[in-house]
């Protein structure tokens, strides 16, 4: 054994055994139990390090040989059992061992049982294998943890857990000891290394031709699927690989060849680039002449290698060659990251409030009002700095308590001010705070600071970003009382693109993306957002603006559609001093103004053509002759590669599917098709219908993109599917076969849960697409978009949805009393019904419902296709019977019978009693306090738990691995003292 001691590595004891084999160190510390092939041995150690006591286990048989020995211990207190675990291929056997270190010197044995699989195992290991924060360091009331992996011949990688009981310490031997948790299939080619990290994060080498592959597989919990997180193929042989937890819940991976370590972390989600979800920020190199065999972090940070007979520790701390080469390799100034945690830090730690992701998020959330008292609390802070003439180090982030007020509005602001006008309530400090205010003043002088300054903790295109949230909140401020909220959403976005294009000189975006389209098409201010669109692009609303922003995406009003191409023609026709009508003749063609076109060739005196456009149009294009005739041109101009006049001809000929396929074909603009289409044929034409269907809803398939896919479903007056396709698999909403590429992850948008909950009741339609969403389905969806925001860097954001997701009732599709009883006073009757009288209409209110045939969809697909339009997903779940337990530890949920029901509560048929727990870190920033110091079952009775009709949903109940659930609210703490001195929040790493 040995003790790392700062950067020093001195011997503390030996083990008195000739050969062993396997070998683990008790977590007393002061008992290590090893195996040399034949027998296994405890031995235990005094203060003094001495050899005291020597422990055979008579119950082994050495016919079982092991592949893993490993302890276990569910609780620190010394009244707690140790149970040492050893696992042997033979038989698929599992021994358990109990030892009590305060209570004498018996080995008990629990249990010698087989595992209940089909196949043989060929690995076996640890699941708690990492170094750092340790579960083991936090109270938990999770009984029944997932503590071993095994691999077997099948190719199937499981996690196996403890049956325990609930109501003791001990094993239960009335049921099945070991139980399945987590099954997924790797392939039956035996890995070489199998290494658990935090999480529920297994890293698995396999071989792979002459190179050697990585590949880590994320499973945070047994609810989700197991998906590849992050692959990485080597060109010599990797002997080990070590995981490190770090105390603000961060994760560090060292991969070890046999000449160097290579050193990775995880990236937030919006630094990820394709597939990459990790980075390698360090390297370290074998100066040894010894091949290195073995690695193992030390929980404070100190990487131990292992080379033969040598042992090697490296220290947290950069050299100046290696803050060089992870400066290089990151982007971070390295005068401000001394240690390679500080880099891990700035890469994948929480955000920083007045980071511009962050601020977009809470934007999306409708949370204009947080996001202008972040602003007000970061010019205060400039202000005191710039008095003072001090340069910026930190900026203090705004009190914790201000993110979980559920309705920060103007009006809050006044109450307070109306307070202390009157002498009420609370402290001056406090009262100032809520009186902060976010004007056109601040604003100027955040734009004018943030050219001159660069703040902690954000690059210089992060800035910039900023700098244009700044602007473009200023400028929307003024118009925000004639926007809704969907409204507000485009104009900021929009706003924000255009700025950052006009302050970039790199690589600018082609336009808008999906998602800001869809706020567009559900805003109800859409004549507002066209006239700052046209504004934002100089006054002059060209094609390539028009595609930038989606307009005739989006656009609900025919007329307004056809008013914009217009538009749009006639801007191209005056675009250049000598006028061209080539320019515009797709646009004019498309409206059907012929005549209009041959006036603008009339005046066009200079162009080569004029002759014969004149002499060509001035002919009667209904006669069949001349359609024949406009099309044989049309196929000239194709094979000229004119294509945009190629497509205006197809239109004079009447032939409006070709110009069509042009524009898919050989522009590639799905949007100039969809223009032209609505202008020529209107709204319900059977073309546009097809553009959808076998253009944009397939491409959005093969993408992954929900956005545009619902956004499509929308406007083929799909409503049920436009919000379906927010959460179910896309390819079951088609009834073509969509080639699909499959991702490493699936990790949505987690703005989509946004979109998901202000449609699923806007509509008749919505209703019922929400009710053929099966829970269980709408579950999973906002269990990833809780991981998706941590995985961003905004675990406010998770723990926001965790605190106030509701989910509805469930609702049969088939029954439309059911549906009309969750619908809102603003929810529209978009379907048609029958009332009594046997009209078409509702004339008098009243729905007649047995007139209302619920057989056929609501969307116009075919009856062959009829049965994908329910999801066919369990819908119910049950819980297991479970005590309350702590504030931070959430119950756990299981699928296993066809009812989903709280065993406390046989009424509340969703399962979700209300614990306050999560609000009760609403006090956490006053109180400054360890959130796990008060972990006393009894702190949280039935007395504390709030059942109110908006039944707060604790999502985090269902993830299995405890460590996620304590890394989740240590970052939220770690929010808290963002920018603290190097005193109160050091880390460590690597030379």
């Amino acid at each position: 054994l040995v003790n790392q001691v700062s950067p020093k590595i001195i011997e503390k004891t030996t083990v008195p055994m000739k050969q062993i084999k396997l070998v683990c160190v008790l977590p007393e510390g002061k008992c290590v139990v090893a195996h040399d092939g034949i027998q296994i041995v405890l031995f235990i150690f005094d203060d003094r390090n001495d050899f005291t006591q020597k422990i055979v286990f008579n119950d082994y048989d050495a016919s079982y040989e092991l592949l893993l020995l490993s302890s276990y211990k569910h609780k620190t207190s010394s009244s707690t059992p140790t149970y040492i675990v050893g696992v042997s291929s033979h038989k698929n056997t599992i021994f358990c061992w109990k030892f009590f270190f305060d209570k004498g010197s018996k080995v008990d044995l629990v249990s010698k049982a087989s595992l209940p699989i089909n196949s043989q195992i060929k690995l076996a290991v640890s699941v708690e294998q990492w170094a750092g924060s340790n579960k083991r360091c936090y109270p938990s009331s999770d009984l029944s943890p997932p503590i071993l992996l095994t691999y077997s011949d099948d190719g199937c990688i499981m996690y196996w857990q403890l049956n325990m009981k609930y109501d003791s310490n001990n094993l239960d031997a009335n049921k099945e000891l070991w139980m399945k948790e987590v099954v997924y299939d790797i392939g039956t080619k035996e890995p070489m290394l199998i290494k658990c990290g935090p999480q529920g994060r297994a890293a698995i080498v396999m071989k792979k031709g002459n190179n050697y592959e990585m590949t880590i597989w994320e499973c945070i919990t047994k609810r989700l699927p197991s998906a590849k997180d992050f692959i990485e193929e080597f060109s010599e042989k990797i002997v080990d690989i070590g995981w490190l937890f770090t105390s603000n819940a961060e994760i560090v991976l060292a991969i070890s060849t046999s000449r160097k370590i290579c050193i990775y972390t995880q990236l937030r989600k919006h630094h990820v680039s394709g597939r990459s979800s990790w980075i390698m920020f360090s390297e370290i190199e074998n100066n040894s002449a010894l091949p290195i065999s073995a690695i193992s972090w030390e929980n404070l940070g100190s990487l131990i290698v292992a080379n033969c007979n040598q042992l090697r520790c490296y220290d947290k701390w950069l050299t100046e060659e290696n803050m060089e080469k992870v400066s290089s390799i990151t982007g971070v100034n390295q005068k401000k990251y001394p240690t390679l945690f500080h880099v891990v830090d700035h890469l994948n730690g929480p955000l920083p409030h007045y980071h511009p992701t962050f601020l977009l998020e809470y934007i999306m959330w409708d949370q204009m009002d947080l996001v202008k008292q972040i602003f007000a609390h970061l010019y205060k802070f400039l202000i005191i700095l710039d008095r003072t003439n001090k340069p910026i180090e930190r900026i203090l982030p705004l009190p914790f308590d201000k993110f979980f007020q559920d309705n920060m509005s103007t009006a809050s602001t006044k109450t307070t001010r109306y307070n202390v006008l009157f002498g009420e309530d609370s402290d001056e400090e406090g009262s100032q705070e809520n009186l902060l205010e976010f004007t056109e003043k601040e604003a100027n002088f955040l734009i004018e600071k943030l050219q001159v300054i660069s703040l902690p903790d954000l690059s210089p295109v992060e800035q910039a970003q900023l700098l244009a949230l700044v602007n473009t909140i200023n400028q929307v401020e003024n118009q925000k009382r004639s926007l809704d909220e969907n409204g507000v959403r485009y104009v900021i976005f929009m706003r924000r693109y255009h700025y950052l294009n006009k302050i970039s000189f790199g690589i600018r975006s082609p336009g808008l993306n999906y998602r800001d389209m869809n706020w567009a098409l559900h805003s109800n201010s859409q004549d507002l957002l066209i006239e700052y669109s046209i504004q934002a692009s100089g006054g002059k609303f060209l094609w390539k603006d028009a595609r930038i922003h989606g307009i005739f995406l989006w656009l609900r009003s025919n007329e307004s559609v056809r008013q914009q191409m217009e538009n749009v023609a006639r801007n191209h026709y005056m675009l250049k001093e000598e006028r061209d009508p080539t320019d515009c003749s797709l646009f004019y063609m498309a409206l059907r103004k012929k005549k209009l076109l041959l006036g603008l060739w009339k005046t066009a005196n200079t162009h080569r053509e004029q002759a014969i456009m004149l002499k060509f149009l001035i002919n009667d294009f209904t006669e069949p002759r001349w359609k024949t005739a406009a099309l044989k041109n049309a196929y000239a101009l194709l094979g000229k590669q004119r294509y945009g006049y190629a497509a205006a001809f197809f239109l004079l000929g009447d032939q409006l599917k070709d110009a069509v396929n042009v524009c898919l074909k050989h522009l590639d603009d799905f949007q100039l098709a969809i223009a032209i289409t609505r202008v020529y044929e209107g709204e319900d034409g059977p073309i546009l219908k097809s553009i959808y269907e076998d253009y944009i809803i397939p491409l959005a398939i093969r993408t992954g993109d929900r956005w545009l896919a619902s956004l499509a479903f929308w406007s083929l007056n799909q409503r049920d599917k436009a919000v379906k396709a927010i959460m179910v698999p896309l390819e079951t909403l088609c009834d073509k076969k969509v080639e699909t590429t499959p991702l490493t992850t699936d990790s949505p948008d987690a703005a989509l849960v946004v979109l998901y909950k202000q449609l699923k009741d806007k509509s008749i339609q919505t209703l019922r697409g929400a009710a053929e969403i099966s829970s269980k389905t709408e579950y999973f969806f906002v269990l990833r978009s809780i991981f998706a925001y941590d995985r961003m860097g905004c675990p406010l954001l998770a723990l926001h949805l965790v605190r106030t997701w509701t989910f509805s009732q469930q609702s049969d599709p088939k029954r439309p009393d059911h549906i009309l009883k969750s619908r809102r006073r603003t929810t529209i009757f978009d379907i048609p019904m029958a009332d009594s009288d046997g009209d078409d209409v509702i004339s008098k209110g009243v729905v007649n419902f047995d007139t209302w045939d619920w057989n056929e969809p609501i969307s116009p697909v075919s009856s062959k296709f009829s049965k994908h339009i329910t999801d066919k997903s369990d819908d119910l779940f049950t819980e297991e019977p479970s005590p309350l337990v702590s504030p931070v530890t959430p119950r756990r949920i299981s699928f296993n019978d066809n009812s989903f029901k709280d065993s406390t509560n046989e009424e509340d048929i969703w399962g979700w009693n209300t614990p306050g727990h999560y609000q009760k870190l609403n006090s956490y920033n006053s109180k400054n306090t360890d959130i796990f110091a008060n972990n006393n079952e009894e702190t949280l009775g039935k007395g504390d738990i709030e059942n109110d009709a908006g039944n707060n949903a604790t999502l985090l109940y269902d993830v299995d691995f405890y460590d996620y659930k304590v890394s989740l609210v240590k970052r939220l703490c770690q929010v808290t003292i963002i920018g603290c001195s190097n005193g109160c929040s050091r880390k460590s790493r690597i030379i």
